[in-house]
């Protein structure tokens, strides 16, 4: 297989440098060395995590790295000390910006009593099985394809095995870059760095071998360091890259997310089955106060929105929901701040009153303001309500410029067109670098 790597160049390097040679505690050091996972890649992974922060902890509490709480008592009696391993991948195959962990619970003479993976956010215990086996005092775990959760089998990954292969293919990238709510401050996001983030993993597309042959990465081999030294240095790193790509990658390159209007759980399944990034719908309020799907009538009697968030986590489908009515907003962003969806969701509306409320309530998540034409202020307007997009009608668009997507680009703003009919009016936006097109009927991108 031909180098990725080669063909787009020499990725930043110089992020690195700052962690090289710095003091540790030779001891925490050495005892972290001695018990760093060994991980098993698919034979045909193309990432390797780059290097590892780690934290000795001795006490009941909060972990320094990950959202849960650590307790030292376990079912094989109490641990000592539990060494928490925060491994860094640049790359995830959907999304810049992927952080794993493994737990190693270690007993009162230093033997290793209990170990845990973390799982898609979630901490599973990976020693509960028999087939854990170690390497010199370091557990040999599988990481899934592309993705990196942590398991001891094939048959731990089977959930997800269906799943997999198209989103280490079809949706390579299309998460853009990922936003941890630690970092939301340092990292900046933005509709044309992810559209960079997803031509390059583009790149990267693979299908699993779902063989594990290949010689273990061995994280002691790796960079190891304290965890509070990568806490910083993860930020600069993200930048770094996307800063990268963009001095690297041609606009004539870039990707764009294919969005279709949905007006049923059908609708959501045929835009799936036709490999699209993104699902628009809009949001009414029912006869009861509910925020529910505006059906293909206008009306608001769809399926609420707990079935519609539902359909997409479990399809991995991106969504973007136009709110219709202002007094579903409360429904909605309690609604949203009840999982963290920030990477999958967009909230879109006409009034950037609405807009400016939704970023109130929920901060975290993009929004689009819609405009049916097009105007000068349209940027400031944008702006100034906090949008991440503008989308634009067929008809307003056919008045935009190049000049005018890059102006939005040059201020952060993505641009998304549609609902599109036709061929034509799909492939002429395409060559003028808008980042999302959305149409009516999902098989269109196959015509």
């Amino acid at each position: 297989m031909d180098d990725p790597i080669a063909i787009w160049g020499e990725e930043p390097k110089a992020e690195l440098a700052v962690l090289t040679g710095q003091e540790q505690n030779a001891t925490l050091l050495r005892l972290a060395n001695r018990h760093a996972p060994h991980i098993l890649l698919d034979n045909l992974e193309p990432f390797q995590p780059l290097v590892t922060g780690y934290s000795v902890i001795r006490q009941d509490g909060p972990s320094p790295s990950f959202e849960r709480h650590i307790r030292l008592g376990t079912s094989r009696g109490r641990a000592k000390q539990v060494i928490e391993y925060a491994i860094w991948w640049d790359w995830d195959i959907n999304h810049l910006y992927e952080l794993e962990h493994v737990w190693v619970y270690l007993g009162q003479n230093g033997e290793i009593i209990k170990v845990e993976g973390s799982w898609h956010g979630e901490v599973k215990d990976i020693s509960a099985s028999s087939r854990l086996t170690y390497e010199n005092g370091h557990p040999v775990i599988l990481a899934e394809p592309g993705k990196h959760a942590f398991g001891l089998s094939i048959d731990a990954f089977k959930a997800h095995q269906d799943k997999v292969p198209k989103m280490t293919s079809r949706y390579a990238g299309a998460q853009g870059t990922f936003l941890n709510s630690s970092f939301k401050n340092d990292i900046k996001r933005t509709p044309p760095g992810d559209r960079l983030v997803q031509t390059y993993l583009t790149r990267f597309a693979f299908t699993p071998s779902w063989s594990f042959s290949q010689t273990p990465v061995c994280l002691e081999d790796k960079l190891l360091i304290p965890w509070p030294t990568l806490e910083e240095w993860i930020p600069r790193r993200v930048n770094a890259w996307l800063k990268y790509l963009e001095q690297t990658i041609e606009e004539s390159e870039y990707r764009y997310f294919r969005t279709a209007v949905c007006y049923s759980l059908d609708d959501i399944n045929k835009a799936r089955a036709h490999n699209l990034d993104v699902i628009q719908f809009g949001v009414g309020r029912n006869f009861w106060g509910l925020p529910v799907m505006i059906g293909a009538s206008g009306k608001a009697n769809g399926p609420n929105m707990f079935r519609i968030l539902k359909a997409c986590w479990n399809l991995m489908m991106g969504h973007h929901l136009i709110i219709h009515d202002a007094r579903i907003i409360p429904w909605i962003t309690r609604l949203l701040n009840m999982r963290d969806l920030t990477n999958y969701l967009m909230v879109g509306s006409y009034n950037t009153h609405w807009l400016t409320e939704v970023k109130k309530r929920a901060p975290n998540y993009r929004t689009v303001l819609l405009s049916n034409k097009r105007k000068k202020e349209i940027i400031t307007l944008a702006r100034n309500a906090d949008a991440n997009y503008i989308q634009f009608s067929s008809k307003a668009g056919k008045e935009l410029s190049n000049r005018d997507i890059k102006a939005a680009h040059r201020a952060g703003i993505g641009i998304i067109i549609g609902p599109l009919n036709s061929p034509a009016e799909l492939t002429q936006f395409r060559k003028m670098g808008v980042d999302s097109i959305v149409v009516q009927d999902a098989t269109l991108f196959q015509q």
